[in-house]
């Protein structure tokens, strides 16, 4: 940006990604939770290092008898994603896995959390600022016109929530979770 490049940094309000199951990841994170595994699917929801030591594996065995597969991964500070989701140039996005048996949280939860939590509670930004960083932002960067706004004859994406009882309930144990406080989401003006 200080050289003259049109940049933003793409955030999603959670201290855990979600990928594919790596062996790097093993020395890299606090945690790891699989969230989807083609060869056992009763490891779904264990905590690697539980599962591992159930099968008398080491972790970096377990994931190679699991693969293909996803896991979530504590790798982040709250520290780092606050410092990130404050930052002027960031916008939120989910970038969530929906094909997971056993998704992220920020598939279902993201935007209510950013709203609920970083903008209502924690004050980290304002409610505008925490809408315009999810909605207009994104769209004037990937120069989506006629989203993002409300105006006559742009495309009609809304959603109509409560700001006092917006809150996300997807949990890392419980992600399939619909959020608190929206009462209507419309696409597409239907």
């Amino acid at each position: 940006k200080a050289q003259g490049q049109d940049a933003i940094s793409d955030v999603y309000p959670f201290n855990a990604s979600s990928t594919r199951l790596f062996e790097h990841y093993v020395n890299d994170a606090e945690k790891i939770l699989i969230t989807g595994s083609e060869k056992d699917a009763s490891a779904v929801g264990q905590y690697l290092a539980d599962y591992a030591k159930s099968k008398n594996l080491t972790q970096k065995q377990a994931i190679t008898a699991l693969q293909p597969g996803t896991a979530i991964y504590w790798t982040m500070s709250e520290e780092n994603v606050r410092s990130v989701l404050k930052d002027d140039i960031s916008v939120i996005g989910s970038d969530g896995l929906p094909f997971d048996t056993h998704p992220h949280p920020r598939l279902w939860g993201t935007f209510p959390r950013v709203i609920g939590h970083y903008a209502r509670d924690e004050k980290l930004f304002s409610l505008p600022q925490a809408i315009n960083k999810i909605t207009l932002k994104p769209a004037q960067f990937f120069q989506l016109d006629d989203r993002g706004v409300i105006r006559e004859r742009a495309i009609a994406d809304l959603v109509v929530f409560s700001p006092t009882e917006i809150a996300e309930r997807a949990t890392f144990v419980n992600p399939k979770q619909k959020a608190k406080g929206i009462k209507y989401v419309i696409v597409s003006g239907k």
